[in-house]
């Protein structure tokens, strides 16, 4: 595939946000405990606390979560947003695979109820 000839970084941007953004929305609304689990967005994340009833936080370790997808332009450019809403399934689909386990796997110990 050739180079593009010009780039757009403000499209990229508002893709990435809104497409982040879409998939969290609806990580949340296919699993109950995600749901219930209050976050907040940020830009870079250090360190991730968990605060428990008592008032004591817990650290978190960072784990990845991945999700592999191919964007169709064309499609998108045309007007054909079917390929997309199914790129954001697929992507939430995954998010939820990896983050669970790994939220799960964990938890337990971290919070004291081994």
């Amino acid at each position: 595939m050739p180079p593009p000839l010009f780039a757009l970084p403000e499209y990229q941007t508002a893709f990435k946000i809104f497409f982040g953004k879409a998939v969290r929305e609806l990580m949340k609304s296919k699993d109950a405990v995600l749901r219930m689990i209050q976050t907040e967005e940020r830009e870079h994340i250090r360190t991730t606390q968990v605060t428990m009833p008592s008032g004591n936080t817990v650290e978190m370790e960072k784990f990845r979560i991945e999700m592999k997808f191919t964007i169709h332009t064309n499609d998108i450019i045309n007007g054909n947003l079917d390929s997309l809403v199914v790129n954001i399934d697929e992507a939430s689909d995954q998010s939820l695979e990896s983050l669970m386990p790994n939220f799960f796997c964990c938890a337990p110990l971290r919070f004291g109820q081994v």
